[in-house]
């Protein structure tokens, strides 16, 4: 998946990315022993690069398991891959959740790899709109911080997931397609460029802290979380500079609705 979808999507800016650790539990319930989230089905651990999962969901098939446990799997390698890719900073909660969803819909049939719809957000959606609840903004949805993602989780990963996919696979619009990869393209090359001025002004940020039991991963610190800041706000600026976002929030509920 890293290879054939990932790397082209998204071209990584740090030299060398380290393979990293999938830990997968036989079960739920040793999945939550472990550590994992209550409500979570996996997760990415940027502290120890490791990316946690389980094989078989409670009171669901084995089929119906191995089929969720994969969905998991694609969206959390996506979060794994981009950590290290923009250059160990995660990108805005609608980018990186939608995306995770975007690749958590994919079909693997041989060497074929298609995109399809992501069926949990697709059926949090269609529930959602049956009870004539309206969607978040855009201009809004785009700016919150990840903290605030997770206040009404569902709805905003949902909207994450259909913004992604209306982006890259609906709209024809010249100025949607855009999009994605002008927030990515200055979001990372910023990011490596203030990497570059930290260690010409002598910050050491090539070294990073050695997680103990996984050799080669090492986490960094930036000590400049402000300045982060301003480039993910940056980000958001370019990316959706020559954006209409009423309309864009039209022509999405549009086919929101058609789901």
């Amino acid at each position: 998946m890293r290879e054939k979808v990932y790397v082209p999507s998204f071209k990584p800016r740090n030299s060398k990315i380290p393979l990293n650790p999938v830990r997968v539990f036989a079960t739920q319930s040793e999945y939550h022993q472990y550590g994992g989230p209550g409500g979570s089905a996996g997760y990415f651990s940027p502290s120890k690069g490791e990316l946690v999962l389980f094989a078989k969901f409670e009171d669901e098939s084995t089929k119906s398991s191995m089929s969720g446990c994969r969905s998991v799997m694609f969206h959390e390698g996506f979060h794994q891959y981009i950590h290290f890719a923009v250059g160990d900073v995660s990108p805005h909660s609608w980018f990186n959740e939608g995306h995770g969803d975007f690749f958590a819909g994919i079909q693997v049939g041989g060497a074929k790899i298609s995109f399809k719809l992501f069926d949990w957000r697709v059926d949090y959606l269609k529930d959602h709109m049956r009870q004539k609840k309206d969607l978040i903004p855009c201009r809004t949805l785009v700016r919150m911080p990840q903290s605030e993602y997770y206040s009404n989780a569902g709805l905003k990963y949902s909207q994450g997931w259909a913004l992604i996919y209306y982006l890259r696979n609906v709209s024809t619009k010249k100025e949607h397609k855009q999009v994605l990869d002008a927030y990515f393209d200055y979001l990372a090359d910023n990011v490596a460029a203030f990497r570059e001025k930290k260690k010409e002004k002598g910050g050491d940020d090539t070294k990073g802290e050695p997680v103990p039991g996984i050799p080669g991963l090492r986490v960094f610190d930036f000590e400049d979380q402000a300045k982060v800041d301003k480039i993910l706000s940056e980000a958001i600026d370019k990316a959706f500079a020559s954006i209409n976002f009423e309309e864009l929030d039209k022509e999405l509920r549009a086919w929101v609705d058609k789901l």
